[in-house]
């Protein structure tokens, strides 16, 4: 059995210039502050619960960051209470729905993207995340090992478990990432290479 993993549109998903994406945004100053970024369904198994909880750990570290989390789903209220028991109101930012064309934007703009969820199959933001140069910091569920196999393009966390996405998250965001060496990699996973890897497969089965 062959697996050929989801891809990136190329065009849309390219490294920009962080201060610039930053400037654009309209995020507030310094514009030097670490950045984390989420994308998903505010629903229960994207994790966030758990993010939370590493961000309130995080702060007692460094304080000198900002989280935002885009999207829209039933455990936004639940989430809000989360965040007020926290007291995370200075340091995390729910962003709602945002267009298509603001995604890139925020990629570049962050530091480090996390994907704490609790299951997974292929998540295409993680390639979109690779394709913007950016290091990804998820949990080992679906196909993420798959294709986070190397410290070089991010880092793995045990699902559920926000002392491990705390500490990890912290290490990324103190690291030196090579970003060309991450651009590298996410090449591979163009929908225009996973198209020749689909057509290949056809024709292996039409011989």
């Amino acid at each position: 059995m062959m697996v050929i993993p989801n891809g990136f549109k190329e065009s849309l998903y390219c490294p920009m210039d962080k201060m610039m994406c930053r400037t654009k945004l309209n995020l507030p100053l310094p514009l030097d502050k670490k950045i984390i970024f989420n994308i998903s369904n505010l629903i229960e198994s994207k994790g966030h619960a758990y993010l939370l909880s590493a961000i309130s750990d995080i702060i007692s570290v460094t304080g000198n960051l900002s989280c935002y989390i885009a999207g829209k789903g039933y455990y936004r209220d639940a989430l809000n209470t989360r965040l007020a028991e926290l007291q995370l109101q200075d340091y995390v930012e729910f962003l709602g729905w945002i267009p298509d064309d603001q995604i890139p934007l925020w990629m570049n703009a962050c530091d480090v993207f996390v994907l704490p969820s609790l299951s997974e199959g292929n998540p295409t933001v993680m390639f979109e995340a690779l394709g913007c140069g950016k290091p990804f910091v998820g949990t080992r569920v679906g196909g993420v090992p798959e294709v986070i196999t190397s410290d070089d393009y991010g880092l793995l966390v045990e699902p559920a478990d926000a002392e491990d996405l705390a500490e990890k998250i912290l290490v990324a965001l103190e690291r030196e990432w090579d970003r060309e060496a991450i651009l590298r990699y996410a090449q591979r996973f163009t929908w225009e290479n996973i198209a020749k890897e689909i057509m290949s497969v056809y024709e292996q089965v039409l011989r």
